[in-house]
């Protein structure tokens, strides 16, 4: 049970916006804009431009095309279904990334020939990418992503738009322009949200020798990184555990404090009353708008032993 996750939700208004190439003869807002199309295994569900609010759609297609039903008819970039994982944040046992055009989720690209044309994502600080040359040249072409049908959003993509360029073979869409048989897809999807602050690998390192210093290593994803906060339990050979320092905050980088072993909280120098004990320390993950994740707690350092 703890891994389902409902999408039966909605969320903040323009969390998430498809943004398309605007029509000569009608220009529209970034409200009426089509919503972004989003597959499941068993559906397709739109999400309002507005709202990002998940309205179940009509799919009743047996194509061979997968789960997407009809293929779109002209090259369009779509936000592929959630996949579940221990990292997954959520709110009353609800998956609060179902539907979000956030980091780690995955794009697709669909309605295209790929046996017969060359493309590359981009990634665009601008929502209307398809206004003006200038705005498609400020844009970035994402190494490595050449000729790629998917596209796993990271950090980088945070805040940006991210959308397909493409060509006939020998095109070599290196820029993101309409030139030499060049063209953009229809769409792009963004601006893409941070994910959860969320700690994916914690060890502890050093010599645990009274007098040296433990240090808290941790491996951290969720948008960029702010002041997470740091604590330190120790453990006796009878598995008793009591908590040795207090949580605080990592000094701000760059600051004469960040990094000192004797100022920064993921340091504790190790003591007597520590020999024959192992140590753990506990990280609350915070993004750099103040945002917290869940606690985790790292792996058991090595047996403190007399210097």
């Amino acid at each position: 049970m703890g891994n389902w996750c409902s999408s039966s939700r909605k969320e903040p208004a323009s969390s998430v916006t498809m943004v398309h190439r605007e029509n000569p003869k009608k220009a529209l807002t970034d409200r009426q804009l089509t919503g972004v199309m989003v597959a499941s295994e068993y559906n397709t569900m739109v999400l309002g431009a507005s709202s990002n609010g998940e309205i179940p759609a009509n799919s009743s297609s047996s194509s061979g095309r997968g789960s997407f039903g009809k293929e779109p008819k002209v090259p369009t970039v779509l936000l592929l279904p959630h996949q579940h994982t221990l990292f997954c944040e959520r709110k009353q046992r609800v998956c609060t990334a179902v539907g979000r055009c956030q980091e780690l989720e995955k794009l697709k690209l669909a309605g295209l020939d790929l046996l017969g044309h060359e493309w590359v994502w981009f990634r665009s600080p601008s929502a209307d990418i398809f206004a003006t040359k200038d705005k498609r040249r400020a844009a970035t072409v994402l190494a490595g992503s050449e000729n790629q049908a998917e596209y796993q959003l990271t950090r980088e993509d945070v805040g940006h738009y991210v959308g397909v360029v493409y060509g006939p073979l020998g095109a070599c869409p290196s820029v993101v322009d309409e030139e030499a048989g060049r063209q953009l897809a229809a769409n792009t999807l963004g601006p893409v949200l941070p994910g959860p602050p969320r700690v994916l690998s914690f060890t502890i390192s050093g010599d645990a020798v009274v007098g040296g210093y433990a240090q808290a290593q941790t491996q951290y994803i969720g948008g960029s990184e702010g002041r997470s906060e740091f604590w330190w339990l120790r453990i006796s050979p009878d598995g008793k555990r009591s908590q040795v320092t207090e949580p605080r905050a990592v000094p701000e980088a760059g600051s004469a404090a960040h990094g000192d072993p004797a100022a920064d909280p993921r340091f504790y120098r190790l003591t007597a009353a520590d020999v024959g004990c192992t140590l753990k320390a506990k990280c609350r993950p915070t993004r750099t708008d103040g945002a917290q994740g869940e606690i985790f707690t790292s792996k058991s350092s090595d047996t403190v032993r007399a210097p």
